[in-house]
Protein backbone atom coordinates (compact mmCIF):
# COMPACT_ATOMS: atom_id res chain seq x y z
CA UNK A 1 0.00 0.00 0.00
CA UNK A 2 1.28 3.34 -0.93
CA UNK A 3 1.73 6.03 1.58
CA UNK A 4 -0.98 8.70 1.37
CA UNK A 5 0.27 12.06 0.86
CA UNK A 6 -0.57 14.87 3.88
CA UNK A 7 -3.28 17.38 2.56
CA UNK A 8 -0.97 19.44 5.10
CA UNK A 9 1.73 19.59 3.13
CA UNK A 10 2.73 21.41 -0.29
CA UNK A 11 3.55 18.82 -2.82
CA UNK A 12 6.59 20.88 -4.33
CA UNK A 13 9.26 23.46 -3.35
CA UNK A 14 10.35 20.76 -0.37
CA UNK A 15 13.34 22.15 0.81
CA UNK A 16 15.21 19.48 3.18
CA UNK A 17 16.96 22.28 5.04
CA UNK A 18 13.59 23.36 5.96
CA UNK A 19 13.17 19.38 7.80
CA UNK A 20 15.93 18.77 10.97
CA UNK A 21 16.66 14.93 11.66
CA UNK A 22 17.00 14.08 15.07
CA UNK A 23 15.13 12.50 18.19
CA UNK A 24 12.32 14.65 18.92
CA UNK A 25 12.92 18.05 20.97
CA UNK A 26 11.58 16.56 24.34
CA UNK A 27 13.97 14.50 24.09
CA UNK A 28 17.14 16.46 23.73
CA UNK A 29 16.07 18.94 26.39
CA UNK A 30 16.04 16.19 28.66
CA UNK A 31 19.56 15.37 27.59
CA UNK A 32 21.06 19.00 28.30
CA UNK A 33 19.85 18.83 31.98
CA UNK A 34 21.32 15.42 31.70
CA UNK A 35 24.39 17.06 30.76
CA UNK A 36 24.30 19.86 33.23
CA UNK A 37 23.95 17.63 36.12
CA UNK A 38 26.73 15.32 35.09
CA UNK A 39 29.06 17.64 33.74
CA UNK A 40 32.53 16.06 33.40
CA UNK A 41 36.10 17.55 32.74
CA UNK A 42 38.23 16.55 30.75
CA UNK A 43 40.92 14.70 33.71
CA UNK A 44 37.83 12.21 33.81
CA UNK A 45 37.30 11.26 29.94
CA UNK A 46 39.61 8.22 31.13
CA UNK A 47 40.07 5.72 32.54
CA UNK A 48 36.43 4.75 32.23
CA UNK A 49 34.18 3.39 34.88
CA UNK A 50 34.71 -0.39 35.33
CA UNK A 51 37.52 -0.96 32.75
CA UNK A 52 40.61 -2.31 32.72
CA UNK A 53 43.69 -0.88 34.14
CA UNK A 54 45.44 1.71 32.60
CA UNK A 55 48.07 -0.49 29.98
CA UNK A 56 50.83 1.28 28.30
CA UNK A 57 49.90 2.82 24.93
CA UNK A 58 53.32 1.88 23.15
CA UNK A 59 52.13 -0.34 19.91
CA UNK A 60 53.12 -3.82 19.38
CA UNK A 61 57.13 -3.67 18.46
CA UNK A 62 57.68 -0.35 18.86
CA UNK A 63 60.08 0.81 21.43
CA UNK A 64 60.81 4.40 21.69
CA UNK A 65 63.55 6.86 20.20
CA UNK A 66 67.46 6.55 21.95
CA UNK A 67 66.70 10.23 22.44
CA UNK A 68 63.72 10.27 24.55
CA UNK A 69 64.12 7.21 26.28
CA UNK A 70 64.79 8.52 29.48
CA UNK A 71 61.13 10.81 28.93
CA UNK A 72 58.73 9.95 31.73
CA UNK A 73 56.04 7.71 30.46
CA UNK A 74 53.41 10.06 30.79
CA UNK A 75 54.62 13.96 30.84
CA UNK A 76 53.19 16.33 33.68
CA UNK A 77 49.23 17.44 32.72
CA UNK A 78 49.19 14.60 30.39
CA UNK A 79 46.84 11.82 29.59
CA UNK A 80 47.26 7.89 29.19
CA UNK A 81 44.89 5.77 26.97
CA UNK A 82 43.13 3.35 29.48
CA UNK A 83 41.95 0.40 27.18
CA UNK A 84 38.64 0.30 26.20
CA UNK A 85 38.00 -3.06 24.86
CA UNK A 86 38.78 -6.63 25.58
CA UNK A 87 39.69 -8.62 22.84
CA UNK A 88 37.61 -7.82 20.39
CA UNK A 89 34.71 -11.00 19.80
CA UNK A 90 34.62 -10.36 16.53
CA UNK A 91 38.23 -10.88 15.86
CA UNK A 92 39.15 -14.19 13.43
CA UNK A 93 41.81 -16.09 14.65
CA UNK A 94 44.49 -16.07 11.67
CA UNK A 95 44.44 -18.94 9.32
CA UNK A 96 46.68 -19.61 6.68
CA UNK A 97 46.18 -19.66 3.22
CA UNK A 98 46.68 -23.23 2.18
CA UNK A 99 48.88 -24.15 -0.94
CA UNK A 100 47.18 -23.49 -4.36
CA UNK A 101 47.78 -21.31 -7.37
CA UNK A 102 49.25 -18.11 -7.34
CA UNK A 103 46.31 -15.74 -7.25
CA UNK A 104 46.64 -12.08 -9.83
CA UNK A 105 46.00 -9.46 -7.01
CA UNK A 106 44.07 -6.71 -8.90
CA UNK A 107 46.02 -2.77 -8.55
CA UNK A 108 44.39 -1.10 -5.92
CA UNK A 109 41.85 2.07 -7.64
CA UNK A 110 43.77 5.56 -7.77
CA UNK A 111 44.14 7.87 -5.28
CA UNK A 112 41.73 10.63 -5.05
CA UNK A 113 41.88 13.81 -7.26
CA UNK A 114 41.41 17.25 -6.04
CA UNK A 115 37.71 17.47 -8.20
CA UNK A 116 36.73 13.72 -7.13
CA UNK A 117 35.56 13.74 -3.19
CA UNK A 118 33.33 16.78 -4.57
CA UNK A 119 31.53 15.36 -7.21
CA UNK A 120 31.05 11.78 -5.38
CA UNK A 121 30.00 13.42 -2.85
CA UNK A 122 27.32 15.07 -4.98
CA UNK A 123 26.52 12.53 -7.24
CA UNK A 124 25.44 10.53 -3.62
CA UNK A 125 23.37 13.38 -2.38
CA UNK A 126 21.68 13.53 -6.01
CA UNK A 127 20.74 9.90 -6.06
CA UNK A 128 19.91 10.09 -2.17
CA UNK A 129 17.52 13.31 -2.14
CA UNK A 130 15.60 11.84 -4.86
CA UNK A 131 14.14 8.97 -2.58
CA UNK A 132 13.72 11.21 0.14
CA UNK A 133 11.81 13.43 -2.00
CA UNK A 134 9.27 10.52 -2.77
CA UNK A 135 9.32 9.66 0.85
CA UNK A 136 8.08 13.38 1.45
CA UNK A 137 5.45 13.09 -1.74
CA UNK A 138 3.99 9.60 0.01
CA UNK A 139 5.35 7.91 -3.45
CA UNK A 140 6.32 4.35 -3.45
CA UNK A 141 10.29 4.62 -3.12
CA UNK A 142 12.52 2.85 -5.68
CA UNK A 143 15.40 1.64 -3.58
CA UNK A 144 17.47 -0.16 -6.43
CA UNK A 145 19.49 2.45 -8.10
CA UNK A 146 20.63 3.75 -4.25
CA UNK A 147 22.56 0.69 -3.71
CA UNK A 148 25.29 1.72 -6.39
CA UNK A 149 25.86 4.76 -4.37
CA UNK A 150 26.39 2.38 -1.22
CA UNK A 151 29.37 0.85 -3.04
CA UNK A 152 30.15 4.14 -4.00
CA UNK A 153 30.51 5.38 -0.75
CA UNK A 154 32.07 2.24 0.84
CA UNK A 155 34.84 1.69 -1.53
CA UNK A 156 35.71 5.32 -0.70
CA UNK A 157 35.80 4.76 2.54
CA UNK A 158 37.71 1.96 3.00
CA UNK A 159 40.47 2.65 -0.12
CA UNK A 160 43.91 2.87 1.23
CA UNK A 161 44.92 6.28 1.48
CA UNK A 162 48.61 7.88 0.59
CA UNK A 163 50.53 8.10 3.71
CA UNK A 164 50.01 11.69 5.32
CA UNK A 165 53.75 12.79 5.38
CA UNK A 166 54.81 15.67 7.78
CA UNK A 167 55.24 19.41 6.76
CA UNK A 168 53.24 18.25 3.40
CA UNK A 169 49.85 19.48 2.27
CA UNK A 170 47.22 15.97 2.40
CA UNK A 171 45.81 14.60 -0.27
CA UNK A 172 42.05 14.96 -0.47
CA UNK A 173 40.30 12.30 1.12
CA UNK A 174 36.71 11.71 0.63
CA UNK A 175 35.81 10.61 4.15
CA UNK A 176 37.99 13.31 5.82
CA UNK A 177 36.76 16.06 3.57
CA UNK A 178 33.11 14.66 3.96
CA UNK A 179 33.25 15.01 7.73
CA UNK A 180 34.82 18.70 7.76
CA UNK A 181 32.52 19.73 5.29
CA UNK A 182 29.83 22.25 7.09
CA UNK A 183 26.16 21.05 5.91
CA UNK A 184 23.39 23.08 7.02
CA UNK A 185 21.58 22.33 10.24
CA UNK A 186 18.17 20.88 8.93
CA UNK A 187 19.69 19.00 5.82
CA UNK A 188 18.23 15.56 5.93
CA UNK A 189 20.26 14.34 2.87
CA UNK A 190 23.72 15.58 3.96
CA UNK A 191 23.24 13.88 7.52
CA UNK A 192 22.20 10.53 5.80
CA UNK A 193 25.48 10.54 3.93
CA UNK A 194 27.82 11.56 7.11
CA UNK A 195 26.02 8.73 9.20
CA UNK A 196 26.67 6.44 6.37
CA UNK A 197 30.63 7.08 6.16
CA UNK A 198 31.12 6.86 9.97
CA UNK A 199 28.99 3.63 9.74
CA UNK A 200 30.96 2.12 6.67
CA UNK A 201 33.80 2.80 8.99
CA UNK A 202 32.22 0.66 11.85
CA UNK A 203 31.84 -1.76 9.44
CA UNK A 204 35.51 -2.53 8.70
CA UNK A 205 35.68 -2.84 11.86
CA UNK A 206 33.46 -5.25 12.57
CA UNK A 207 34.43 -7.49 9.77
CA UNK A 208 31.91 -6.79 7.31
CA UNK A 209 31.93 -8.27 3.78
CA UNK A 210 31.75 -6.16 0.60
CA UNK A 211 28.10 -7.36 0.69
CA UNK A 212 27.75 -6.48 4.20
CA UNK A 213 29.04 -3.48 4.36
CA UNK A 214 27.61 -1.76 1.00
CA UNK A 215 24.02 -3.07 3.01
CA UNK A 216 25.24 -1.25 6.07
CA UNK A 217 26.10 1.65 4.01
CA UNK A 218 22.41 1.81 2.27
CA UNK A 219 21.33 1.82 5.50
CA UNK A 220 22.84 4.89 7.04
CA UNK A 221 21.34 6.23 3.14
CA UNK A 222 17.74 5.19 4.08
CA UNK A 223 17.41 4.89 8.21
CA UNK A 224 15.44 7.78 8.52
CA UNK A 225 13.09 8.40 5.54
CA UNK A 226 10.05 7.86 7.70
CA UNK A 227 11.22 11.56 9.20
CA UNK A 228 10.07 13.06 5.69
CA UNK A 229 6.31 12.32 6.33
CA UNK A 230 6.27 14.52 9.98
CA UNK A 231 5.17 17.42 9.69
CA UNK A 232 8.01 20.50 9.39
CA UNK A 233 5.85 22.66 11.90
CA UNK A 234 6.46 20.52 14.45
CA UNK A 235 10.32 20.04 14.22
CA UNK A 236 10.92 23.73 13.10
CA UNK A 237 9.90 24.00 16.77
CA UNK A 238 12.32 25.48 18.82
CA UNK A 239 9.84 25.39 21.74
CA UNK A 240 8.99 22.11 24.04
CA UNK A 241 6.81 19.62 22.57
CA UNK A 242 3.33 18.60 23.38
CA UNK A 243 2.24 15.01 24.26
CA UNK A 244 0.97 14.81 21.05
CA UNK A 245 3.60 16.49 18.89
CA UNK A 246 6.59 14.00 20.44
CA UNK A 247 3.92 10.85 19.93
CA UNK A 248 4.06 12.28 15.99
CA UNK A 249 7.66 12.56 16.19
CA UNK A 250 8.49 8.78 17.58
CA UNK A 251 6.26 7.36 14.67
CA UNK A 252 8.29 8.30 12.20
CA UNK A 253 10.34 4.91 12.70
CA UNK A 254 7.09 2.94 11.54
CA UNK A 255 6.46 5.17 8.77
CA UNK A 256 9.91 4.90 7.38
CA UNK A 257 9.28 1.12 8.14
CA UNK A 258 5.52 1.15 6.10
CA UNK A 259 7.38 2.75 3.03
CA UNK A 260 10.58 0.87 3.01
CA UNK A 261 8.17 -2.17 2.93
CA UNK A 262 6.55 -1.33 -0.53
CA UNK A 263 9.99 -1.59 -2.45
CA UNK A 264 9.22 -5.28 -1.85
CA UNK A 265 10.85 -8.36 0.40
CA UNK A 266 13.93 -7.65 -1.26
CA UNK A 267 14.42 -4.63 1.25
CA UNK A 268 12.76 -6.39 4.39
CA UNK A 269 16.46 -6.44 5.91
CA UNK A 270 16.15 -2.36 5.23
CA UNK A 271 12.69 -2.23 6.99
CA UNK A 272 13.78 -3.49 10.20
CA UNK A 273 16.78 -1.06 9.87
CA UNK A 274 14.29 1.74 10.02
CA UNK A 275 12.10 0.39 12.50
CA UNK A 276 14.93 -0.52 15.09
CA UNK A 277 17.06 2.17 14.56
CA UNK A 278 15.83 3.99 17.50
CA UNK A 279 15.63 1.32 20.09
CA UNK A 280 17.91 1.08 22.69
CA UNK A 281 19.99 -1.69 24.71
CA UNK A 282 18.05 -1.95 27.66
CA UNK A 283 14.76 -1.07 26.00
CA UNK A 284 14.57 2.60 26.43
CA UNK A 285 14.14 3.46 23.10
CA UNK A 286 11.02 3.62 20.72
CA UNK A 287 8.80 2.58 18.64
CA UNK A 288 8.29 -0.91 20.87
CA UNK A 289 10.87 -1.05 23.69
CA UNK A 290 12.87 -3.63 21.62
CA UNK A 291 15.96 -4.33 24.01
CA UNK A 292 19.79 -6.38 23.98
CA UNK A 293 20.53 -8.43 21.13
CA UNK A 294 16.95 -8.65 19.92
CA UNK A 295 17.82 -5.04 17.73
CA UNK A 296 19.01 -5.60 14.64
CA UNK A 297 23.31 -5.22 14.15
CA UNK A 298 22.75 -2.76 11.23
CA UNK A 299 20.00 -0.99 13.29
CA UNK A 300 22.32 -0.62 16.74
CA UNK A 301 25.34 0.44 14.38
CA UNK A 302 23.57 3.23 12.69
CA UNK A 303 21.55 4.13 16.06
CA UNK A 304 25.16 4.97 17.90
CA UNK A 305 26.48 6.65 14.54
CA UNK A 306 22.75 8.85 14.21
CA UNK A 307 23.43 9.93 17.40
CA UNK A 308 26.84 11.49 17.35
CA UNK A 309 26.77 12.69 14.15
CA UNK A 310 23.15 14.42 15.65
CA UNK A 311 24.78 15.55 18.59
CA UNK A 312 27.59 17.83 16.58
CA UNK A 313 24.77 19.23 14.13
CA UNK A 314 22.92 22.18 15.22
CA UNK A 315 19.18 22.29 15.78
CA UNK A 316 15.97 24.95 16.29
CA UNK A 317 16.08 24.14 20.07
CA UNK A 318 19.46 23.17 20.98
CA UNK A 319 23.18 24.58 19.16
CA UNK A 320 25.64 21.61 18.19
CA UNK A 321 28.37 20.38 20.83
CA UNK A 322 31.82 19.55 19.40
CA UNK A 323 32.74 16.08 18.03
CA UNK A 324 34.43 15.71 21.24
CA UNK A 325 31.66 16.31 23.59
CA UNK A 326 29.67 14.08 21.61
CA UNK A 327 31.94 11.43 22.08
CA UNK A 328 32.32 11.87 25.36
CA UNK A 329 28.52 11.56 26.14
CA UNK A 330 27.78 8.36 24.36
CA UNK A 331 30.99 6.77 26.40
CA UNK A 332 29.54 8.63 29.70
CA UNK A 333 26.06 9.29 29.86
CA UNK A 334 24.71 7.38 27.13
CA UNK A 335 26.63 4.23 27.15
CA UNK A 336 23.50 2.06 28.66
CA UNK A 337 21.64 2.66 25.28
CA UNK A 338 24.32 1.04 23.09
CA UNK A 339 25.96 -2.73 23.21
CA UNK A 340 29.87 -1.92 24.78
CA UNK A 341 31.56 -3.27 21.85
CA UNK A 342 29.80 -0.92 19.65
CA UNK A 343 30.95 1.70 21.78
CA UNK A 344 34.53 0.18 22.21
CA UNK A 345 34.64 0.00 18.30
CA UNK A 346 33.01 3.54 17.95
CA UNK A 347 36.24 4.72 19.98
CA UNK A 348 38.66 2.27 17.79
CA UNK A 349 37.87 3.83 14.70
CA UNK A 350 36.40 7.47 15.34
CA UNK A 351 38.52 7.55 18.77
CA UNK A 352 38.01 10.15 21.44
CA UNK A 353 39.09 13.15 19.48
CA UNK A 354 37.70 12.65 15.49
CA UNK A 355 38.47 13.76 12.21
CA UNK A 356 38.87 16.78 12.06
CA UNK A 357 38.06 17.98 15.56
CA UNK A 358 40.71 20.71 16.70
CA UNK A 359 43.15 19.84 19.22
CA UNK A 360 45.51 21.92 21.68
CA UNK A 361 48.49 20.56 22.17
CA UNK A 362 50.89 21.29 25.60
CA UNK A 363 53.13 23.96 24.09
CA UNK A 364 49.88 25.38 22.85
CA UNK A 365 49.59 24.73 19.23
CA UNK A 366 46.22 24.59 18.10
CA UNK A 367 45.82 21.52 15.11
CA UNK A 368 42.80 19.75 13.42
CA UNK A 369 42.69 16.07 13.26
CA UNK A 370 43.94 14.66 10.12
CA UNK A 371 44.22 10.61 10.62
CA UNK A 372 43.29 8.41 13.62
CA UNK A 373 46.26 6.07 14.99
CA UNK A 374 44.08 3.30 15.67
CA UNK A 375 47.32 1.55 18.07
CA UNK A 376 47.37 4.86 19.88
CA UNK A 377 44.15 7.15 19.30
CA UNK A 378 45.41 9.91 22.02
CA UNK A 379 47.97 10.36 19.19
CA UNK A 380 46.56 10.97 15.89
CA UNK A 381 48.12 12.94 13.08
CA UNK A 382 47.05 16.52 13.19
CA UNK A 383 47.18 19.28 10.55
CA UNK A 384 49.34 22.55 12.28
CA UNK A 385 46.77 25.64 12.62
CA UNK A 386 48.73 27.89 14.43
CA UNK A 387 51.44 28.12 16.84
CA UNK A 388 52.25 30.45 19.97
CA UNK A 389 55.18 32.35 18.25
CA UNK A 390 53.94 32.24 14.27
CA UNK A 391 50.17 32.24 14.82
CA UNK A 392 47.94 31.68 12.20
CA UNK A 393 49.71 29.35 9.31
CA UNK A 394 49.25 30.06 5.86
CA UNK A 395 50.59 26.98 4.43
CA UNK A 396 49.52 23.46 6.32
CA UNK A 397 51.43 21.72 7.69
CA UNK A 398 51.53 17.98 9.03
CA UNK A 399 52.25 16.73 12.63
CA UNK A 400 52.42 12.79 13.31
CA UNK A 401 52.02 13.01 17.17
CA UNK A 402 53.71 9.47 16.93
CA UNK A 403 57.36 11.08 16.50
CA UNK A 404 57.08 13.77 18.77
CA UNK A 405 56.58 11.68 21.87
CA UNK A 406 57.96 15.26 24.37
CA UNK A 407 54.16 16.85 22.64
CA UNK A 408 50.48 15.71 23.45
CA UNK A 409 47.06 16.49 23.41
CA UNK A 410 45.72 18.81 26.05
CA UNK A 411 42.80 19.42 25.67
CA UNK A 412 39.97 19.82 22.57
CA UNK A 413 40.72 23.06 20.75
CA UNK A 414 37.83 26.02 19.86
CA UNK A 415 36.78 28.09 17.44
CA UNK A 416 37.35 30.80 19.83
CA UNK A 417 40.74 29.86 20.35
CA UNK A 418 41.68 29.76 16.54
CA UNK A 419 40.01 33.12 15.76
CA UNK A 420 42.00 34.49 19.37
CA UNK A 421 45.38 33.31 17.74
CA UNK A 422 47.75 36.49 17.47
Amino acid sequence: MTAKKSKDQPREGIRFSDIPRENSPGEEEEEEVVRAKESISYSQLLPLPGDAPAVEETPPEAKPPPEVADAPETPPGGIRLTELWEEAEWEKPYEPTPPGPVEVVAEEPPLLTEEEPRVLYDKIYDGTSTIYRAAAEGDRLVIAPAQPLAELLADSITRPEEEIAEEATPRPSFFRDVMVAPSPSLDWVAHAIKVAALASKLGVGLGCSKDELINLTLAGLLHDVGMMTVDPSILDNPGRLSSGQRSAVQKHPERGAELLAEAGAEFEWLRIVALQEHERFRGQGYPNQVSGKDIDEYAQVIGLIDTYVAMTQPRPWRPPITPHEAAKEIVYIRKDEFDSRFIKLFLQKVTIFPLNSLVKLNNQTIGRVLAINEELPLRPIIEILSTPHEGLLTESKALDLRNHPLLYIIAPGTDKELRQTP
